[in-house]
């Protein structure tokens, strides 16, 4: 997982129209040591964290559970315990769950990461990001583009593949203005065979 920490004492931070601060896709990418893997949703539905993750078509694939404190998102957690795996206490509840395609593609897309801001002002006309990374389809030689950077174990696939959940972001500022964008989006579903559900969004606090 990743994070993007910015940290100004007593001073303004400017976000100028066009640029970007952003951690989007350095979330949760794997179930490998993942005490949250029960997030990600079932095969080809979304994955949660602020908002449950989209069912995907099929009856039985409901998608991931929400997690994380959202009045105090910093707050580690005690993951339940199952036999393979023991009671932990984890931060990973800033970070967006992965998303699953068919049970043969395994982990698809990654989660939003941590963007964390610390200053006596904050003007934002550009972004501040930590969404989900989204599934670039290329079905039947069609491209679907996004704003975001792609999945590339998604581009030749066309099965059912399930949203991304998003990241956090964290900002402790005084004052805050202008007219930039600040998210935390879950990726969207499989737009080629409307099979996935979507993910879900991630968490914005501020203080």
């Amino acid at each position: 997982v990743g994070s993007v920490r910015l940290e100004s004492a007593g001073a303004a931070v400017l976000v100028a129209r066009g640029a970007a601060v952003t951690s989007t896709g350095l979330g949760r990418c794997s179930a490998v040591l993942d005490p949250l893997y029960w997030t990600k949703g079932e095969a080809g539905a979304g994955a949660g964290h602020g908002g449950a993750g989209g069912k995907c078509d099929s009856p039985s694939a409901v998608g991931g559970g929400t997690f994380g404190d959202g009045t105090r998102p910093w707050q580690k957690i005690a993951t339940p315990g199952v036999p393979w795996w023991p009671d932990v206490t984890t931060d990973l509840t800033l970070y967006g769950a992965y998303s699953f395609g068919d049970e043969t593609q395994g982990p698809i897309c990654c989660g939003g990461g941590l963007v964390s801001v610390k200053a006596s002002s904050l003007h934002v006309d550009g972004a501040i990001s930590a969404d989900a990374q989204p599934a670039c389809r290329r079905c039947h030689g069609v491209l679907h583009h996004s704003d975001r950077p792609c999945c590339p174990l998604a581009l030749d696939s066309c099965s059912g593949v399930g949203g991304a959940s998003g990241g956090t972001v964290l900002i402790d500022a005084a004052v805050m203005n202008g007219s930039g964008l600040i998210s935390a989006r879950g990726g969207d579903a499989d737009p080629e065979t409307e099979r996935g559900g979507g993910g879900g969004g991630g968490r914005v606090w501020l203080r």
